[in-house]
């Protein structure tokens, strides 16, 4: 049995299993945006909205991410995450295993900077789970307006976030780190 878990860890794990079965990105913002109300919202506040079913009067909490907060702080596994999770799952056989295994990184991933539906961090956080020692950020450059690319600036800001994580992360004892690339 999983123990409860906070509204903004489920709606995140929500947000990590929409992306990872490819959802609609869609789906994934409004989820991210349901995070981002959540992590400004006074617990006290939150807890009575939920109570009172009055949590879809805030803008950017749906029915989906109301249901989720309400599970979650109802001490339930939220429905939602373990349909999306479950979604998401894929069945590796022997063969197909040794070469995850095997895998030590992953070349190519979109953050929330550009056109991604996770994270630097949540992504990398995953890599670690799964025993990676590397991931490549790729995000796209400022040339591709319709998928957010991201201009110098963006760039320098996204540089700094990353080196800070990767701080974090060596210090934390992970053999790990975040590589860039556009």
């Amino acid at each position: 049995m999983q123990a409860p878990i906070a509204p903004d860890v489920a709606l995140a794990q929500v947000i990590h299993y929409l992306d990872r079965g490819s959802a609609s990105p869609y789906k994934t913002r409004a989820f991210r945006r349901a995070l981002a109300v959540v992590g400004e919202l006074d617990p006290v506040e939150l807890a009575e909205r939920a109570r009172d079913e009055r949590l879809v009067e805030l803008d950017g909490i749906g029915a989906s991410s109301a249901a989720v907060i309400t599970e979650a702080l109802a001490g339930l596994i939220p429905r939602y995450l373990l349909e999306a999770k479950a979604a998401s799952e894929i069945e590796l056989d022997d063969d197909a295993m040794a070469y995850r295994v095997a895998l030590k990184g992953d070349c190519h991933l979109h953050s929330t900077w550009s056109d991604g539906g996770a994270t630097i961090e949540a992504m990398a956080t995953t890599a670690i789970e799964l025993g990676h020692r590397y991931i490549v950020l790729t995000d796209h450059s400022a040339r591709l307006t319709v998928a957010h690319g991201l201009s110098r600036e963006r760039l320098e800001q996204q540089l700094v976030e990353v080196e800070a994580l990767n701080v974090r992360f060596a210090a934390d004892g992970a053999d790990f780190e975040i590589l860039t690339g556009m």
